[in-house]
């Protein structure tokens, strides 16, 4: 304690003996705005009736006489509270001090208006305020031309009266700068059906997407080829990074069907005819996006929406919140296919064929979608056959050029940065050398978040060995993963070989199907070459550990539940398996398994007919034109 503060207690409880009055209540200092009013009190207890007298500064405020003293100041100033008895025995309060700050007005705009919070953070968390509502009006001023008035002693004159002020509110929400405090997508392409027809135009369509979404600052995390299990799984981690204000968008290109009003995306593992229970319902998503307080929820469905098991009974399904934040739009409309064009050079589905001309403009995500339904509408390719349908209840101006203030979230913020890191980690460029002295160097390139490129190249050789070759070779685990990436089309070569730039790699290989990997990705590496001295073609063989690449560090399999879907005719999920064996360029074009040809109307009505016996989802080839349906 300092020799000031211990002389002023003294001093008090000089005071206090002295005359018997205690101030249990000191007035306390303050910092506020200029104008803004301040209650000063100060309470004290004593033999006999006290009363009070305020000062400022020196001088004694008149008829400042009861314990509380309301003070608006507009500079800082001290005061003091006199305490006395009817003997004249008095006490001093402390002084407080009114610390006035003089603040410039902002000019306040219309874009202004809305409703305002502020968050104070530290290391330890965060805390929020209340929040408070803005209206900024407009001051319109409007001449008014009032009757004659006759004045005494003059003759009589027109007089204006001065302009009134009206007020208005801003016309329209479009002028409120809004934003989103992080945006994050879950893409899934379902391409190679075990009991189904293959598609092709699947994994260009989640490619393109993909980018466009890098382009727009999204968290994107695209999947191909996905069991039911796995797509239940990989919702559950696309869940994890939504929260408040978040800008959600879901994607599913592959096949589909509507039943009693309820979508549902068929898995690559379901069975043939396929049920409810063997496929995902997308409103029970979007439910549970919803319960994530995001700003935006965008659920795109590039898939049929053809009728079918309508003698089911709808499961239960709770009804979406009014939150005003969610837009559908649907490749087609109800009891329709969704097509893709699949002419050889070119493949693509017809919806993503003109979203991706309009998904990077600057406007309502809603007239993004009614942008591309026009076009559609105007594709005579599809005519009569694929109409676009957009469904929502977005109540503000979002885009998805918005952008993304994290202000105030950054506690969940780090939480998706770390599970982003997690989901798009690739293997670090390595170099490896063979006892024959080659050296081999491996990088890595993703297509998707579960799909990789693995590039070999020799930097090193020896004088004395003529001619290496590099061979390799995954693990039994992904050999029979469902995507079958084998350059099916120059398209597909084209979109793999953008990804190596201008690299030059000896070898390829392509790794599919990362999410089912429970083990670390060990790769074998085989080098074959022929040795100078001894003209004999030898061969070396190392395991290189590639640990846990991009989607394969979420372990997606310890959330998934128990597989207990089979197929009616016996084949798993695993009869369609990928090669082994390295994947070498070539330019050479071959016959595309999923291109649909063109039959005449006989084989059509056949093909309808036994489609409708099995129950199963109409899946029809046109005779005019050749692409296939979704």
């Amino acid at each position: 304690m300092s020799w000031g503060e211990r002389s002023k207690k003294n001093s008090t409880l000089q005071s206090r003996e002295r005359t018997g009055i205690v101030i249990t209540k000191q007035p306390e200092s303050a910092s506020v705005p200029a104008g803004c009013p301040v209650t000063l009190q100060c309470v004290a207890v004593g033999p006999s009736p006290l009363q009070y007298q305020w000062f400022k500064g020196q001088e004694e405020i008149v008829g400042a006489v009861q314990s509380v003293l309301p003070v608006t100041e507009g500079r800082s100033a001290i005061y003091v509270c006199r305490v006395h008895d009817q003997q004249n025995k008095c006490v001093f309060s402390n002084w407080a001090k009114i610390k006035v700050h003089l603040i410039k007005s902002a000019a306040v705009e219309m874009r202004h208006y809305g409703t305002y919070l502020c968050a104070v953070t530290n290391d330890q968390g965060e805390c929020w305020s209340s929040a408070a509502d803005l209206s900024v009006v407009e001051i319109i001023p409007i001449a008014v031309a009032l009757p004659p008035l006759r004045v005494a002693g003059s003759r009589e004159r027109k007089v204006t009266a001065k302009s009134p002020s009206v007020c208005r509110k801003p016309d329209t929400p479009q002028e409120v700068r809004l934003c989103a405090t992080d945006k994050v997508a879950l893409l899934i392409g379902n391409m190679n059906y075990v009991n189904h027809p293959k598609l092709l135009a699947t994994v260009i369509d989640v490619f393109e997407l993909s980018n466009l979404l890098h382009q727009l600052n999204f968290r994107v995390v695209s999947l191909m080829d996905l069991t039911k299990e796995e797509m239940q799984s990989a919702v559950k981690q696309f869940l994890q990074l939504l929260d408040t204000g978040v800008y959600a968008l879901f994607y599913y290109a592959g096949h589909g069907y509507e039943c009693s009003g309820r979508n549902y995306m068929v898995p690559v593992n379901a069975p043939n005819p396929y049920r409810p229970e063997n496929c995902i319902n997308v409103q029970k998503i979007l439910c549970k996006m919803q319960a994530k307080n995001t700003a935006l929820n965008v659920v795109l469905l590039d898939m049929c929406r053809k009728w079918y098991n309508q003698e089911y009974f709808p499961s239960d399904l709770q009804p979406l919140a009014p939150t005003g934040n969610i837009v559908y739009g649907y490749a087609t409309c109800e009891d329709a296919e969704a097509y893709e064009v699949q002419d050889g050079e070119y493949s693509s589905g017809i919806f993503m064929k003109y979203l991706k001309r309009h998904i990077l403009k600057k406007e309502k995500v809603t007239q993004i979608l009614e942008n591309v339904s026009e076009e559609m509408g105007k594709d005579q390719l599809i005519t009569g056959k694929q109409v676009m349908e957009i469904r929502h209840t977005l109540k503000e101006c979002r885009a998805l050029t918005d952008e993304i203030c994290a202000k105030g979230h950054t506690v969940q913020l780090q939480v998706r940065n770390e599970r982003w890191k997690q989901a798009n980690e690739l293997p670090k460029r390595r170099t490896i050398w063979f006892p024959c002295g080659v050296a081999v160097e491996l990088s890595c390139s993703a297509v998707f978040s579960n799909v990789m490129i693995v590039y070999a190249n020799v930097k090193t050789r020896p004088s004395d060995i003529t001619e290496c070759k590099v061979f390799l070779r995954k693990p039994e685990e992904l050999a029979s993963a469902c995507s079958d990436l084998n350059g099916e089309s120059s398209q597909i070569d084209s979109l793999l070989s953008s990804l190596n730039g201008d690299q030059q790699s000896d070898t390829t290989l392509k790794v599919c199907g990362l999410h089912k990997l429970e083990q670390p990705l060990i790769l074998w590496v085989t080098l074959q070459y022929w040795n100078f001295k001894e003209h004999a073609k030898l061969e070396e063989t190392t395991a290189v550990n590639l640990g846990h690449p991009l989607v394969a560090q979420l372990e997606l399999y310890r959330t998934m539940p128990s597989a207990t879907t089979t197929s009616s005719s016996g084949t798993n999920q695993d009869s369609t398996s990928v090669p082994d064996t390295t994947v070498t360029k070539d330019t050479s074009s071959a016959c595309r398994s999923g291109t649909r040809i063109p039959i005449n109307r006989r084989e059509l009505q056949t093909s309808l007919s036994q489609a409708r016996r099995s129950n199963q989802p109409e899946e029809n080839d046109e005779s005019e034109i050749s692409f296939g349906d979704r």
